[in-house]
């Protein structure tokens, strides 16, 4: 008989632990809620990250294509310093 209390002690500590453990769990509606409020935060919050990277990347690429203009420049100034020097060999010839 000592051995049949034992082991309806530890059964009972096992059905209570379920009743335990969903007492502290928050009901399917409210849980379902929390992680919709948690949901909208992270997308606020992810939200705000992405358009400061798109402000990052949107200044970087103005800097880029005004380097790239910049350089393009240069690059037709220098053609046409080169074909003036050839003309101007050619008629000193």
């Amino acid at each position: 008989m000592a051995e049949e209390k034992k082991v309806t002690a530890a059964e009972e500590q096992q059905n209570s632990a379920p009743e335990q453990t969903a007492s502290a769990e928050p009901s399917g509606e409210a849980a379902a809620e929390q992680h919709s409020k948690e949901e909208k935060r992270e997308k606020s919050t992810s939200g705000k990250k992405l358009k400061e990277e798109l402000e990052t990347l949107k200044q970087e690429n103005a800097e880029l294509k005004a380097q790239a203009e910049k350089q393009a420049d240069q690059l037709m100034r220098t053609l046409a310093e080169y074909d003036n020097f050839r003309k101007r060999t050619a008629k000193e010839k």
